[in-house]
Formats: structure tokens, C-alpha cells, sequence
């Protein structure tokens, strides 16, 4: 899954921290949201060069 930034504003975060709800598509098309994973591990990879 990739997602664009809405905004280039930079965003400190720490392991932990809350996030606002998202949702994602896929390669596929599909929806991938992340309230759906509420209470399971989730793994969120910002990677520059990809933005």
C-alpha cells in the first residue's frame, strides 16, 4: 500500500503516539483502514522516497 501525504507539514511522532483513522488502497483496489486493526499490532513505514 502507498499513501500520499496531504500536506508537506513534518510530523514528530514516538512510538506509542495515537494516530487519526485512515484508510488505504491497496494494489489490488481494495480498502485497507487502519480502526480495523484497532488492539492488534500495526507497523506504519514512512519511507521519504516514496512520498
Amino acid at each position: 500500500m502507498i499513501a500520499r501525504p496531504r500536506s508537506a507539514e513534518l510530523v514528530s511522532m514516538q512510538i506509542g503516539d495515537p494516530v487519526e483513522d485512515f484508510t488505504l488502497s491497496d494494489d489490488t483496489g481494495g480498502r485497507w483502514r487502519l480502526s480495523e486493526h484497532r488492539g492488534r499490532p500495526v507497523l506504519l513505514i514512512f519511507h521519504r522516497h516514496l512520498m
